[in-house]
């Protein structure tokens, strides 16, 4: 139990930055999506849509934090690519960004990308997942009538030198992002919750993303302390719900770490 001590302890201090965040304004905040770095985050394929929740941080601290659904665009398209990956082992990079739907799923630290299931049908049964480049900014989408929208200075000030700085302290972290990677890989395993809450589920969910033979390193380590410790939560709390609350707090500290840096002008 003094494992999941730890996690309650960190998870307030996550649920204070959420209530001390910024109010609703007009334009939320423009985001980044953390680089791949060769891990590319697998898509789930199910009534009629594929899904993945992608790691982010947003670049602007005085702007508000998106709500749920608040839809969002890539700066550049070509950056997010559909890697196909057939039972040979062969792997094909489609690009793929303009047909990905881009939405805010949890305030900064997460955004669902989606597509119709019909438009990857041609490739079958293979493996399909999503490599973000680096240095991806998203732009929300232009609200009519919004009375404080976003200039083209600030955007072009976030999407370049704040963005550049994004890089070099979150997607370049330290443990912390390893370990948000390797979490969100769990996540986006899960296609089944229920399946996730005994041993045999959380098995093949493990077995699930180390199949990808992605780089994991010291992410691979804290992935499995993190699945351990949600394994050992009290009755109530699903697993899929555990993971994305301890992938939001790593984010969200990181996100705290950028905010120091860019306002020291580092």
């Amino acid at each position: 139990m003094a494992s999941w001590r730890i996690f309650l302890s960190m998870l307030a201090l996550f649920a204070a930055s959420v209530l001390s965040a910024h109010p609703a304004a007009a334009a939320p905040q423009i985001l980044a999506l953390v680089a791949s770095n060769g891990i590319a985050t697998p898509l789930t394929c199910q009534n009629g849509t594929c899904e993945a929740e992608l790691s982010s941080f947003c670049l602007q601290q005085t702007r508000a934090t998106p709500t749920l659904g608040t839809v969002y665009h890539a700066v550049a398209p070509a950056d997010l690519t559909l890697s196909v990956e057939k039972a040979d082992g062969t792997v094909r990079r489609v690009p793929f960004g303009d047909r990905l739907s881009l939405t805010a799923k949890r305030g900064s630290t997460s955004v669902k990308a989606s597509l119709a299931q019909s438009a990857v049908a041609g490739f079958g049964n293979a493996k399909l997942s999503i490599l973000v480049a680096k240095r991806v900014s998203l732009i929300p989408e232009a609200v009519p009538g919004d009375k404080n929208p976003l200039s083209k200075q600030e955007i072009a000030i976030a999407t370049s030198s704040l963005r550049a700085l994004g890089s070099r302290v979150v997607d370049r972290g330290d443990s912390r992002i390893a370990a948000a990677r390797a979490t969100n890989q769990l996540i986006n395993a899960i296609s089944d919750p229920a399946q996730a809450e005994t041993a045999a589920g959380r098995k093949d969910v493990w077995d699930r993303i180390t199949a990808y033979k992605a780089p994991f390193g010291i992410g691979n380590f804290w992935a499995n302390q993190t699945i351990k410790g949600c394994a050992s939560r009290p009755a109530g709390t699903p697993m899929r719900q555990c993971l994305r609350e301890w992938h939001d707090f790593l984010m969200r500290d990181l996100n705290d770490d950028y905010w120091d840096h860019a306002q020291a002008g580092s």
